[in-house]
């Protein structure tokens, strides 16, 4: 096996069935192994994308992605999109992206309706740095590189902040790295995390957001939900 097969990120299976993948080189998996969709649909779906939508209805919504990783939540937030009619432009920032080969490997579409099953494939199959319309109502825009490069074009309705964990990449954490996507929020733009380090609260408070503690996912107490106050 050659050193670049060996960094290459490993396939597991969470608890509630649905895969994950073990990075070789932050030595982390990219979910729960509580359960991956349950995580996902908990942490960014539930108290993030569905937040979001009930106080702001048929209107556009943006969101940024900080870690597109599988592309999980990435999936499940244009099914929700699709099932609801409501306009995504999803941002994603990622710099050290999987494949489409290792994409088409991981079992995500058995967790959605079958009519999902080839968005999956397309989130990563589609090209970097350009906007792509997957369906009617999602709009995709990767982009690769570090998180402190990113220079939004636009202003951010909701920020899912999925990066490894502060102990595993905890200059990703810091109030002046959260602060790269912070300043492009919006007044009454929401933050989630499935960390709810205290450090990390912190770095929140620190940026002037109103912070709560929200109870967590399969196997983990709390989580964060953050709010940019209305002027």
């Amino acid at each position: 096996m050659s050193t670049t097969d060996s960094l290459q990120p490993q396939i597991r299976v969470t608890h509630d069935s649905s895969p994950t993948l073990f990075s070789s080189l932050y030595r982390s998996d990219y979910h729960s192994k509580y359960g991956a969709v349950q995580e996902s649909r908990h942490v960014f779906i539930k108290a993030g994308l569905n937040f979001k939508l009930d106080a702001l209805g048929k209107e556009p919504l943006v969101i940024v992605e900080m870690g597109f990783g599988t592309g999980l939540n990435a999936l499940l937030s244009l099914v929700e999109a699709e099932s609801n009619q409501s306009a995504i432009h999803y941002y994603a920032i990622e710099k050290h992206p999987i494949s489409p080969d290792l994409a088409a490997q991981l079992t995500y579409h058995d967790h959605v309706p079958t009519n999902f099953s080839k968005s999956y494939i397309q989130l990563h199959a589609s090209p970097w740095e350009q906007a792509i319309d997957l369906t009617a109502h999602f709009r995709l825009f990767k982009w690769q590189g570090d998180l402190q490069d990113y220079q939004s074009q636009v202003q951010i309705d909701l920020i899912y902040f999925d990066a490894f964990g502060p102990e595993v990449q905890p200059e990703l954490w810091t109030s002046e790295s959260l602060y790269s996507l912070i300043k492009f929020l919006k007044p009454g733009g929401v933050f989630v995390t499935y960390s709810a380090k205290g450090a990390v609260r912190r770095s929140l408070l620190s940026l002037n957001l109103i912070v709560e503690r929200l109870q967590g996912p399969p196997g983990k107490r709390e989580m964060l939900r953050a709010q940019k106050p209305y002027l």
